[in-house]
């Protein structure tokens, strides 16, 4: 999938889905076939003030 694409998909998700604020935690639960996606939330959810990002594969 293009990677512009995956990083627009995880703004809308980070921002809007799961309304993030600064200073929370943000949990990702996904398969490792959705690796690429994962990053793209995790970076995503940095930038939006995520304090801590965790992945369980």
């Amino acid at each position: 999938m293009n990677t512009n694409l995956l990083r627009k998909y995880a703004a809308l998700v980070v921002r809007v889905g799961v309304n993030l604020q600064e200073d929370q935690p943000l949990v990702i639960h996904a398969p490792i076939t959705c690796a690429d996606f994962v990053h793209a939330l995790a970076a995503e959810g940095y930038c939006a003030g995520a304090h801590d990002v965790a992945v369980n594969w």
